[in-house]
């Protein structure tokens, strides 16, 4: 997976079948006003290292779809802080089979966003050439 320069990794959930590695990971950027996530496990699992906060948080807007070839159900959700400190969206995939995938991107208000969309969108793109290989 590609992130851009400057962005500190930080692994999250072990693999609960490769306990040496890990299912999900943050990528903050430099000036710490966004911050990348992915979750990918190929068995059935949560990214709880995303869980709403209903103290300090609150569903935005959320949407969902499915698709039929390949079988998978889409889920896409923004949540926002309660004080207005931050906004995260996810796009959660979970596949007929087996897996799932979440992307997410936190921010700090839209400018920040703005700053940040294109690598983002790039990050994401990285992980599905990578996960394609093979078929």
């Amino acid at each position: 997976m590609e992130h851009p320069p400057g962005f500190t990794v930080r692994t999250s959930l072990k693999n609960p079948t490769f306990p040496d590695w890990f299912v999900s990971a943050f990528f903050l950027s430099p000036d710490s006003i966004a911050e990348f996530y992915v979750y990918s496990f190929e068995g059935e699992g949560q990214a709880a290292d995303i869980a709403l906060d209903t103290k300090m948080e609150v569903i935005a807007s959320q949407s969902e779809k499915e698709v039929k070839k390949p079988a998978k159900k889409i889920k896409w959700v923004t949540i926002r802080a309660k004080d207005g400190s931050y906004i995260r969206s996810y796009e959660d995939t979970k596949f007929k089979d087996s897996g799932r995938q979440v992307f997410g991107i936190k921010y700090r208000d839209q400018k920040a966003y703005e700053k940040y969309k294109a690598d983002y969108l790039r990050f994401k793109t990285s992980y599905e050439i990578v996960s394609n290989i093979g078929e």
